[in-house]
């Protein structure tokens, strides 16, 4: 998520530093050095339910954006296979 979202496509490691129902900061590992980045929900969370859709739709979107940037194209159907657990909408 850090590299699809964080705008650091070059960090090696992120580290959930805050969390709150419209996002997360996170702290990242760079081979520049830690790096600060804020990765934000599409629609903010108010439960525990909404904050794991929020989670999982930032993962699938993270995979699909990551395979695309590589050229990875078995990586990015598997990314739009539909899964049980998938959200569409948060409220």
């Amino acid at each position: 998520m850090a590299r699809a979202f964080g705008g650091r496509p070059d960090a090696t490691s992120a580290r959930a530093e805050r969390i709150d129902g419209n996002g997360i900061d996170v702290v990242l590992a760079t081979p520049g050095g830690p790096a600060r980045a804020r990765i934000g929900f599409v629609e903010p969370v108010a439960d525990p339910d909404g904050l794991r859709a929020a989670f999982a739709a930032l993962a699938h979107g993270a995979r699909i954006i990551l395979a695309a940037a590589n050229n990875d194209i078995a990586s990015f159907a598997l990314a739009y296979t539909p899964h049980p657990y998938r959200v569409t909408a948060i409220n």
